[in-house]
């Protein structure tokens, strides 16, 4: 008889105990993370993704500011200006705010009383951003996620956690537009293509010389990630087999160099 009291003493204990730990380690249900993007800070505004995993629950709305970090510290220099649902989010509607602190508030909300988003991995949402000219050259500004709220489709809050993503300004191989006066830093538009790509094959060949803003993305890291060779102050068709790659939206040694992304 004392044996069975012992017994159910310590088995209650180890329950409370493992409750306890429970509560104070929640499984993470769903997470959210600001896609790692690489941009010119010039007259263009900047498009990030949002990518939610929410493979194993349906969510039915969330809240989430996105804040700026340099080198660890709180910053300022990019301001959210509208925003744009996805393939799976067609049903909603999304809406971002500049808060006071610098963080970009963002809202998604279903048209439809039993919208949901299905099951699935990543971008439900993209942010525009303006950047200012207070964003410094060849840094990255880390996109932390915060204050982050998730319902599940009947509305109940899910436990969520966010991951870091990143907006770098390395403008590699973004070389049109041209800088608007020789000796501006306002080349390029964000986005990698075929007139990156005819540009790039003119200063491979001569036919044009770059300077000013052009001549510091000419010259990008060659090579197939991970075995990445930093620019060798030559500019041939190994560097337009990278710019190549990033039109394509194949890996490419500029995210990978610069930032350790492989698509």
């Amino acid at each position: 008889m004392y044996s069975f009291f012992l017994c159910a003493i310590l088995l209650s204990l180890t329950s409370a105990a493992q409750e306890d730990e429970g509560a104070q380690n929640p499984v993470v249900q769903v997470t959210i993370k600001p896609d790692d993007v690489w941009a010119s800070f010039g007259e263009y505004s900047i498009e990030v993704g949002l990518c939610l995993d929410n493979r194993n629950y349906a969510v039915g709305g969330l809240q989430v500011d996105v804040c700026e970090e340099i080198d660890g510290n709180p910053n300022n220099c990019l301001s959210c200006i509208g925003c744009a649902v996805t393939e799976r989010t067609v049903i909603f509607d999304c809406f971002v705010n500049e808060l006071s602190d610098g963080c970009c508030r963002v809202m998604l909300i279903s048209k439809h009383p039993s919208g949901i988003v299905n099951r699935g991995l990543c971008s439900i949402v993209k942010i525009d951003y303006d950047p200012s000219e207070e964003c410094p050259l060849s840094k990255c500004i880390m996109l932390v996620p915060s204050n982050i709220k998730i319902s599940d489709q009947n509305g109940y809050p899910l436990i969520a956690a966010g991951l870091t993503g990143s907006v770098c300004n390395f403008g590699c191989g973004d070389l049109y537009p041209p800088e608007t006066f020789p000796g501006a830093s306002d080349c390029g538009n964000s986005i990698v293509d075929i007139f990156d790509i005819l540009r790039e094959v003119d200063f491979a060949i001569g036919k044009r010389v770059a300077d000013g803003c052009q001549a510091s993305r000419v010259d990008v890291p060659t090579g197939t990630p991970p075995n990445c060779i930093a620019p060798d102050g030559v500019i041939n068709i190994f560097d337009i087999m990278v710019i190549i790659d990033m039109a394509l939206h194949r890996q490419d040694c500029c995210s990978y160099y610069y930032m350790g992304i492989i698509y």
